[in-house]
């Protein structure tokens, strides 16, 4: 009897694995897809703001220094994926995250980019 429970629960194992793995492979598929066409959709977002006239917003963002630190100062800048900048900043002791788009990256002396504000997460 115990050899048929552990064939049983060996079979079902077996059975839940190759599931999960079928289905994260077409969540992997799906999310390819997904940011391929949220880049798309970003594309010709941009071609229509530069159509009717956009605001633009430039920054530079230079690296934090340990001098910043002894002062106080905290890096308000993240780049969690290549083109996206978060700026985290706390106003009444609340966090509020700003996310911008780099569009155009310049190399002079350090690197300059320019960016366009998205719809911020208040």
């Amino acid at each position: 009897m115990s050899e048929e429970m552990n064939k049983s629960i060996n079979d079902t194992r077996n059975a839940v694995l190759a599931s999960l793995t079928a289905h994260s492979k077409i969540l992997d598929e799906t999310m390819k897809k997904y940011k391929k066409e949220l880049s798309a959709r970003r594309k010709y977002f941009n071609m229509v703001q530069e159509l009717r006239g956009n605001i633009r917003v430039f920054c530079r963002a230079r690296p934090h220094f340990p001098s910043d630190t002894e002062k106080g100062a905290v890096n308000a800048l993240t780049f969690p994926e290549e083109n996206f900048i978060f700026v985290e900043q706390k106003k009444n002791d609340k966090p509020v995250t700003s996310e911008y788009e780099c569009l155009i990256e310049c190399m002079a002396q350090a690197p300059l980019k320019l960016i366009s504000s998205r719809t911020p997460n208040l």
